[in-house]
């Protein structure tokens, strides 16, 4: 299996917790059976069900796929305690935007090499 893809399962399970997979699923605005396969690693989520997760977990994409160790960019932002930054918020939202395609790009291209390694099997 992948190392981003055991990484992306590994940080599923962190945000699913204690709670149930049907609760988990639910909250997510998941199917639950789908959800207990993206768990397992038999599937994997697509690049907007992968945002979708992020949004109601409160997480970024990119931690998420392994691809960074910041679970949320609030954490960075928070530190911040020079007020000149509150000015350029905007800024940081663009930017954030843009790395979030990026990650979406790079999601979905983790997801084609999944898809080849699974047709190959």
């Amino acid at each position: 299996m992948n190392k981003n893809l055991s990484l992306m399962i590994a940080r599923l399970a962190i945000l699913k917790g204690s709670q149930s997979v049907s609760a988990f699923a639910s909250k997510c605005e998941i199917a639950q059976p789908m959800m207990d396969r993206y768990l397992k690693g038999e599937n994997t989520p697509s690049g907007e069900k992968i945002i979708q997760i992020c949004i109601k977990n409160g997480c970024s994409a990119d931690w998420l796929l392994g691809l960074s160790d910041i679970r949320n960019h609030s954490e960075v932002y928070s530190s911040d305690t020079d007020s000149s930054q509150g000015s350029s918020i905007k800024k940081q939202v663009r930017s954030f935007r843009q790395k979030a395609e990026k990650v979406v790009a790079k999601a979905n291209e983790l997801l084609a090499s999944v898809d080849e390694m699974e047709r190959g099997l």
